[in-house]
């Protein structure tokens, strides 16, 4: 429904993202909003895509990772970031301040995906090295 509803006006549910997301105030509804205003993005102005893209990211790093309570919340904020940030992309938009938030998120997806398998120690980190091991 939420779909349809931003598909009918894409231009009216972009032009105040954060009001929009706040009135939603659930966070599966917000992920579901974005999502909704991914598919819509292509219509939009830039300055439009970025916004969006500026505010699936501040709702992807606001969830936590791992757990099912937020399962959804997480698929569908994670499928309108990058939907977004394709979008950006191919439309040649600035992220500006944006992006080193947005390679930050990047890197912390792909760091533990770099690391041989058995590396990580139980909490997802890098273990410490052995004392007198170069760092």
């Amino acid at each position: 429904m939420l779909h349809h509803l931003v598909e009918a006006d894409p231009a009216a549910w972009t032009a105040d993202i954060p009001q929009a997301r706040a009135i939603l105030a659930r966070v599966k509804l917000g992920a579901f909003y974005l999502a909704a205003t991914a598919t819509a993005a292509p219509t939009l102005p830039a300055k439009s895509m970025v916004a969006a893209a500026q505010a699936a990211l501040a709702l992807r790093r606001s969830l936590p990772t791992g757990g099912q309570q937020d399962a959804t919340a997480v698929l569908f904020a994670d499928q309108a970031l990058f939907d977004l940030l394709a979008l950006v992309w191919h439309a040649g938009a600035v992220l500006a301040e944006g992006l080193p938030a947005v390679l930050d998120h990047l890197h912390d997806l792909a760091e533990p995906l770099a690391l041989p398998t058995g590396y990580l120690t139980d909490d997802g980190s890098a273990p410490k090295p052995a004392e007198g091991l170069p760092v």
